[in-house]
């Protein structure tokens, strides 16, 4: 089928699977697990020529147009930051996502994802904003699906794992345990 996600060959790609199964390999190979190179460089390649933010690489397709713009810069700045984890994020195109398009997001998630790539690809300023604006972002819940799986739970768990995980160091950030409940 030539792509990387799609349940099979006959299925359209869902957004968020590729990135989620790569950054999934990924752990597993951190973790000590051999993993098929050439499996994850076709991934990792698909998420590349999906990232441009002037291409609709991952539109989806809802009636409201605002969830489609929430769940594409959603699955961009996952699969950003999933290339970042390999420094195969190009920072340009990181920088134009930020600037242009994650006024869009409805979660704090890909402000998370978007913030913490930028940051560590040495763009401190706009990756600090928008991680600062990750901590206090509500999740946005539509009329209808928002197209990301997510909820203020989710985000605000794995924002916190996030932080840990790359030893960020926040003000404020050990009181965000208090707010999962």
């Amino acid at each position: 089928n030539g792509g990387f996600g799609p349940w099979d060959s006959q299925d359209t790609e869902e957004n968020w699977l590729t990135p989620y199964v790569l950054n999934f390999l990924l752990d597993a190979q951190e973790q000590g697990f051999t993993i098929p190179d050439q499996m994850l460089q076709r991934g990792l390649k698909r998420l590349l020529e999906r990232l441009p933010a002037n291409e609709e690489g991952f539109a989806i397709k809802y009636q409201d147009s605002g969830q489609n713009k929430h769940a594409t810069i959603a699955a961009k700045a996952f699969a950003s930051y999933v290339l970042a984890r390999l420094n195969r994020a190009p920072l340009g195109t990181l920088r134009t996502l930020y600037d242009q398009s994650l006024k869009e997001a409805k979660s704090a998630l890909p402000f998370a994802h978007l913030g913490l790539v930028l940051y560590l690809q040495g763009d401190q300023k706009r990756g600090l904003t928008a991680i600062n604006q990750a901590l206090t972002q509500k999740y946005v819940q539509t009329s209808g699906y928002n197209g990301d799986y997510g909820s203020h739970l989710r985000d605000l768990a794995q924002i916190i794992h996030l932080i840990h995980q790359h030893h960020l160091d926040l003000p404020g950030q050990e009181t965000l345990w208090f707010d999962l409940d």
